[in-house]
């Protein structure tokens, strides 16, 4: 109704809403998801012979490869209907208080966000070129671009040995690849995990610090437009009250 009367002006706004985005996005994916098992239920293998070489083996076999593909569709569609269903539940929760505490902070440090986002990218991109350079032909964790972007994440929770860099050019004689290989990990670590991962904290603490302050002030004035509105309705009540008879009038004083 709002997107008729509003025009095409109503329609801009409410597409750049990321949060309605999603919402048609998730009813696509259902709607795709109903249309495929449509499908599935159509080309069920009920009463066929599967057994043989006669032409209804045959077909029931060109059904199944189509049965397989429609399958892989169906569960994909699933998979996409349930993380857009995350989504809408943080749209949800955005109004709340206490439950919009989350997306409330990733709004308030968005513009931050993408800004360490984009060194983050640049940062992880040199490490992972400089270590399939330096480890592609030794260890199959560097053996391409994203076996070593996947490796350099490990690396930076910790589920990636060290000893593993290391003991590729332990019986090597040229020592300046495992001062380079030591240098490659220790600096990576220095840089990403010691100062990025920590720049990353500071950004939401600071985002999630805001909000609370925000909300504090935003419960404080509810509170006293809520005292200001009781204060006025005691008084209207007992100004009512004094015009009335003489018991009326105990009764306001009273008040």
């Amino acid at each position: 109704v709002q997107l008729a009367k509003g025009g095409r002006e109503s329609l801009a706004s409410y597409f750049k809403s990321f949060g309605n985005l999603v919402d048609w996005a998730m009813n696509i994916c259902v709607l795709l998801s109903c249309v495929i098992w449509f499908r599935i239920y159509r080309n069920r293998l009920d009463g066929i012979d599967l057994v043989g070489d006669n032409m209804e083996a045959v077909e029931a076999n060109d059904r199944l490869i189509e049965l397989s593909s429609l399958w892989k569709g169906y569960s994909i569609c699933n998979i996409c209907v349930l993380f857009f269903a995350l989504f809408t539940f943080f749209k949800i929760f955005h109004d709340h208080p206490q439950l919009g505490v989350v997306t409330a902070t990733l709004a308030e440090g968005a513009s931050e966000l993408a800004y360490f986002g984009i060194v983050y990218v640049v940062v992880n991109l040199h490490y992972m070129f400089i270590g399939t350079i330096l480890f592609g032909n030794e260890l199959l964790e560097f053996s391409n671009l994203v076996e070593a972007w996947n490796t350099m994440f490990l690396i930076q929770i910790g589920a990636y040995e060290f000893a593993s860099l290391v003991e590729v050019f332990d019986g090597s004689e040229d020592q300046d690849l495992i001062i380079l290989a030591l240098l490659y990990y220790y600096s990576f670590m220095v840089l990403v995990f010691f100062l990025l991962i920590n720049i990353l904290l500071g950004i939401l603490i600071d985002a999630f610090v805001n909000v609370r302050e925000q909300n504090s002030e935003a419960e404080k004035r509810i509170a006293i437009n809520s005292g200001t509105f009781v204060d006025n309705i005691h008084e209207m009540v007992r100004a009512d009250l004094l015009e009335m008879g003489y018991q009326a009038r105990q009764l306001a004083w009273c008040l």
